[in-house]
């Protein structure tokens, strides 16, 4: 999804800029960043090098991914699922569990055990506008939020504090569809009629994004393809949500405290079925978590520094 850039509406035109088009959109006017993103930051989270394969995220493209959240269902419509977390470290021997084999030696390794996680009322999926899904695919993660000031105790990827009017726009409408924004901050009539409140501390008053991570789902902001999905705070286990991936506030801090900016984090979601497909056709460096091939424990102060096979995305089509 899109990071608070709000962007000159005169200069972006009807075609919404990067929802319809490329990288061209890039050099467009930036009115404002009202939540503090560098401009540096935000051209990093829009364009890669090189051609985009069909469905993935650009980010995964511009930046060496060395830490995945994997999170697994086991059939369509599940709304639980399980959270791995996997790094890649160098030198750890070609054919060790868990390896892609190549010839660096290096390999995959799950940190610490899964946690359980709630996704969408409908499950995981190829996603598209209000199903309830949560998407399937491979996706960028951050930067972080929250309701403070500053970010919780050894949190490493950067962190956006929440203003209390923020909102995600969710209407297909809206020039700004899937963007975090300041609603003060905007130039002109808004233009939306649908928005997610990203303080809810304030209303409805709860605590379900007082920490949370950006999930760049959707970043050309393409009209329909699903908006504003993040990893949160969950409810109670039982309980799924609109699109989102939530789990509970002990396990999300353990998750955020773990994720280094410089390891290019990556979201891997899918029922099993799903995920078993990567793997068989390349995609996924390492047996799917959960399967028979045991992964040996890592210690999470490790880092790894080589670069996976590409990850694609379902060409799907949410609201968190």
């Amino acid at each position: 999804m899109g990071w608070v850039g709000i962007r000159d509406l005169a200069s972006a035109g009807p075609d919404r800029g990067l929802a319809q088009g490329g990288p061209s959109g890039v050099d467009q006017t930036m009115a404002t960043l009202p939540v503090g993103i560098s401009m540096s930051l935000l051209v990093a989270l829009l364009i890669g090098p090189g051609p985009l394969l069909p469905g993935l995220g650009p980010a995964v493209q511009a930046r060496d991914s060395r830490q995945h959240l994997v999170v697994i269902t086991e059939g369509p419509g599940r709304i639980q699922g399980l959270l791995y977390r996997m790094q890649r470290v160098p030198g750890a021997g070609s054919g060790a569990e868990g390896t892609d084999g190549g010839p660096s030696g290096d390999a995959w390794r799950q940190v610490g055990p899964p946690v359980v996680v709630v996704v969408g009322r409908s499950g995981v999926g190829p996603k598209k506008e209000g199903d309830g899904r949560a998407p399937q695919g491979a996706f960028p993660l951050g930067p972080a939020f929250g309701y403070a000031s500053e970010p919780p105790p050894d949190v490493r990827i950067p962190y956006q504090a929440m203003v209390p009017g923020a909102l995600c726009v969710d209407d297909t409408e809206s020039a700004f569809y899937n963007l975090v924004l300041d609603p003060d901050t905007v130039p002109g009539a808004k233009d939306w009629t649908s928005a997610e409140v990203m303080r809810r501390d304030v209303a409805p008053g709860d605590d379900l994004y007082r920490f949370g991570v950006i999930v760049q789902y959707n970043p050309r902001r393409v009209p329909g393809a699903g908006s504003c999905i993040f990893l949160h705070v969950w409810r109670d286990s039982e309980s799924p949500t609109a699109g989102c991936t939530a789990m509970a506030e002990e396990n999300l801090l353990e998750v955020l405290r773990w994720l280094d900016p410089e390891a290019g984090p990556v979201l891997i979601q899918g029922d099993r079925v799903f995920l078993e497909g990567l793997r068989e056709e390349g995609h996924l460096p390492y047996p799917v978590p959960g399967s028979r091939i045991p992964h040996r424990p890592l210690d999470p102060n490790r880092t790894g520094s080589a670069l996976p096979p590409t990850l694609p995305s379902s060409p799907g089509t949410g609201s968190g």
